[in-house]
């Protein structure tokens, strides 16, 4: 629906994606890696944060598929149950 301005009042992919990952990210990385990068003197300090991107990817697919296998209320606790080797009474 247009409003009076002419302008369409609506969210497409690319902005939901940017705006969930600045609700999620914050603004940190954006003011910490060129303080990183003067510090560390180059470019190698970049390694430092694929690598922590990388495993942050794998945790998060660690996570999901962890939550897909298990459905329940309860994240760790659901997860770690059939982990445990002690019997409960439930």
């Amino acid at each position: 629906m247009k409003e009076s301005g002419g302008l369409e009042r609506r969210i497409g992919t690319f902005q939901a994606i940017t705006i969930n990952m600045s609700q999620m990210m914050g603004a940190g990385p954006f003011i910490t890696i060129p303080l990183v990068l003067t510090t560390m003197g180059g470019p190698q300090a970049m390694f430092g944060w694929i690598a922590g991107a990388v495993l942050a990817l794998l945790d998060g697919q660690i996570w999901s598929e962890l939550g897909s296998s298990l459905p329940g209320e309860g994240a760790l606790i659901i997860t770690s149950r059939p982990l445990s080797m002690i019997e409960r009474a439930i």
